[in-house]
């Protein structure tokens, strides 16, 4: 374990953490404007909430979980790979 090990892992994580929630707030917003201007609905009071919008965000910030987990399962198999040929090559004599 060495620093660089944890920065990847702390990297990581933290993606896996700010990717789904910046990626539903996106969508929230994109949604409640796409979704007034095909509905042609009035525009939300202040303190009105904007239900398409929240429902939009959400399905979209879990579906980029999914997709961050399968990228972290990708990178975990592809490191360990790698690990593994590089043991592999250490312990080779000539």
């Amino acid at each position: 374990v060495n620093a660089k090990s944890m920065t990847y892992a702390a990297s990581v994580g933290l993606n896996m953490i700010v990717a789904p929630i910046s990626f539903g707030v996106f969508m929230y917003f994109f949604a409640g404007a796409f979704f007034s201007w095909i509905g042609g609905s009035e525009p939300l009071k202040p303190h009105e909430t904007d239900i398409p919008g929240v429902i939009v965000g959400v399905i979209s910030g879990v579906a980029m979980l999914f997709i961050e987990m399968i990228l972290f399962v990708i990178r975990t198999h592809t490191m360990d790979k790698v690990m593994r040929r590089k043991a592999k090559t250490k312990h080779v004599s000539p």
